[in-house]
């Protein structure tokens, strides 16, 4: 299932709906992506590059000709947020979601960030690929979760573990990023991103030169569960895995001042989680659960309700 490695798609009608409801969600696009119809697309390998010991960057081709001699100036063109579903050519019925950690404004390839598990079917075929070889792209409408401007809450705090950064990377570059002409300066971001070690930490200096650019709106606090590294820059850094604790000290003043009104209601402040299962079985119940959030888990017990809380 691969963290959440997220999800979020369309079809040609959704993208009219949502670009009429919002300009802002428009994504960058030509008109001619097949994937974006939710044709299942034959796109190549550029590359492949190993960025810890269990996680690659892959970088496709949005050239459909396996021949790359022929570039391509189109854009991968999926509305913000959301993912790609990938299947290898042979198996479509084995399909994954994953988000694209390039840029929106990358023109003729984009990237993807997999991990691959012991044992994985889909890390089997991602680890035989070699140049050329391709992999099936589609969208579906069902898993688009928010589109920029996101709602404009006052406050987003995100709760990431794993590869599950890549949904909130691909919001962070939206607002914060070095290719956007116009940042968005009404939202503040508290991203808090669990990681087993240091090395593990993906994103690393984009989500620290990110926060530099933001004008202090984004704060990006680690969560090491090995609790050997050292914060970097303007980074912070917490021993042990994200809890109720760790939201709460970390995020106290957005959640208990800014987050509330004065009745003690919560007000404008939105929940974003992405990571494995148990990931969100102990802060918000099961990803796919869209009841209220079950009694005990760490959101419902800092005052947040199912309607404050994004899953990816």
């Amino acid at each position: 299932r691969g963290v959440c490695c997220l999800c979020i798609i369309y079809v040609a009608s959704a993208l009219a709906v949502a670009a009429a409801s919002s300009p802002a969600a428009a994504p960058i696009s030509d008109g001619t992506q097949p994937w974006l119809d939710g044709h299942s697309t034959a796109l190549p390998l550029l590359s492949k590059k190993r960025v810890s010991r269990d996680t690659v960057r892959y970088t496709f081709s949005t050239n459909q000709n396996s021949d790359q001699r022929q570039t391509s100036d189109v854009t991968l063109g999926i509305p913000i947020c959301s993912c790609l579903l990938v299947s290898p050519p042979d198996d479509e019925q084995l399909t994954r979601p994953y988000t694209p950690t390039s840029s929106r404004h990358v023109r003729g390839q984009f990237e993807l960030l997999v991990k691959h598990y012991p044992g994985g079917a889909m890390g089997r075929y991602f680890a035989e690929l070699r140049k050329g070889d391709c992999m099936m792209f589609r969208q579906i409408p069902k898993n688009i979760k928010e589109l920029h401007p996101f709602g404009k809450p006052k406050t987003i705090i995100m709760l990431a573990a794993g590869t599950g950064i890549t949904p909130m990377y691909q919001a962070l570059q939206r607002m914060f990023g070095p290719d956007e002409e116009h940042l968005d300066d009404d939202i503040n971001v508290i991203l808090l991103y669990g990681s087993r070690t240091e090395r593990d930490i993906y994103l690393r200096k984009e989500l620290a030169d990110m926060a530099k650019r933001s004008g202090h709106r984004l704060k990006v606090i680690h969560a090491l569960s090995d609790g050997t590294a050292k914060a970097k820059g303007e980074e912070s850094i917490v021993d042990g895995m994200i809890n109720k604790g760790v939201i709460a000290l970390m995020t106290h003043e957005e959640i208990f001042r800014h987050g509330t009104d004065s009745s003690g209601k919560r007000k404008d402040c939105k929940v974003w989680v992405c990571g494995p299962p148990g990931f969100y079985n102990v802060l918000c119940g099961p990803r796919d659960d869209a009841g209220p959030l079950p009694q005990g888990c760490a959101l419902r017990e800092l005052g947040f309700r199912a309607k404050d809380v994004v899953k990816f």
